[in-house]
């Protein structure tokens, strides 16, 4: 199996040989390694004694010997990519993953290889993930016996010395969708999903309340596991400013509001969140500029500026 999330590795095949001839040799390649025998004679030949060597094989006087073939994996190009943290500043954002490979098979034998994508090991559920190609072919799905991993697979043979080159392609689309509106806080703990919170939108009279709330919802072509997705706030200037921010889906737990390095305020909706790629949250907050905290802020700053022009500007 070869795992093509990897950037460069080798892989090994392991193999056996074996002769019920109790004084008969069997054949090991010369790229064999973590042989299970250290030291066994090897068959001569008879014209000069150095070791038989044939068609990329030694020759060891044994009944049994197990070994492994190394096969090398290398990315010789990667774009795209599927990031751990995810800023939805935009109304909807398609991730586009693109891998070309080489696969080299150093040894004398022809080997079958299969070649595995782990979902999850690029952050996305095993119930719901973006469709992967392999060489413009889907990738089936396989699940090992008693265990609830998958695998995306397709399998392959290389010849002896054979250098194999694939791509691998997969694309992943996200979108998001608000209502807001002035609520109080019983308005916001009243909201239960997004068509509860369209009524209320609906029945909201302006200027009922200087808090607002958000409610935002996100779909995806898959359920992510562990990505976490920003959802922006564009009317907060602070963290501070929001007073709660709830799932509506999934774990519908208490989530997270930071502040970027950018200035920008963000939702932090952990991949426990979404159900089947759809996820919906809630955010109470004091809309920036019209909250009274923000009023009063803004009175004092008019105030110091009209000292300091008194003091320093001579008026």
């Amino acid at each position: 199996m070869i795992d093509l999330t990897r950037d460069r590795a080798t892989f090994y095949a392991g193999l056996e040989v074996s002769t019920s001839d109790p004084s008969g040799y069997v054949p090991v390649p010369e790229s064999a390694v973590n042989m299970s025998i250290t030291s066994a004679p090897k068959l001569t030949s008879d014209y000069t004694n150095a070791p038989f060597y044939y068609q990329g094989h030694y020759w060891y006087r044994a009944d049994k010997i197990q070994f492994n073939l190394p096969i090398q994996f290398e990315t010789v190009r990667e774009s795209g990519g599927f990031s751990k943290e995810i800023l939805l500043d935009e109304d909807s954002k398609t991730f586009v993953y693109e891998k070309e490979f080489k696969v080299t098979n150093p040894t004398a034998a022809k080997l079958n290889v299969v070649y595995t994508v782990d979902p999850t090991a690029l952050g996305f559920s095993v119930l719901q993930y973006p469709q992967f190609e392999l060489d413009g072919v889907s990738m089936a799905e396989w699940s090992p016996s008693n265990s609830s991993t998958l695998y995306l697979i397709r399998t392959d043979s290389l010849d002896p010395g054979e250098i194999s080159t694939h791509w691998i392609k997969s694309t992943w689309t996200i979108s998001k969708e608000e209502l807001e509106f002035p609520a109080k806080l019983d308005d916001f703990r009243s909201i239960t999903d997004w068509t509860a919170a369209q009524r209320m939108a609906e029945n909201t009279l302006e200027g009922k309340t200087d808090t607002y709330v958000k409610v935002i919802k996100i779909d995806s072509n898959a359920d992510v596991s562990n990505v976490t997705i920003l959802v922006p706030l564009k009317d907060v200037k602070d963290e501070n400013d929001v007073i709660e921010a709830t799932a509506l889906t999934g774990a519908r737990d208490t989530l997270q509001v930071e502040k970027l390095e950018d200035g920008k305020v963000v939702v932090k909706v952990p991949g426990q969140d979404f159900v089947s790629g759809h996820a919906e949250i809630k955010v109470l907050y004091n809309k920036s500029g019209g909250s009274w905290f923000s009023q009063l802020l803004d009175k004092i700053r008019s105030l110091i500026a009209k000292i300091k022009s008194l003091i320093f500007g001579g008026g």
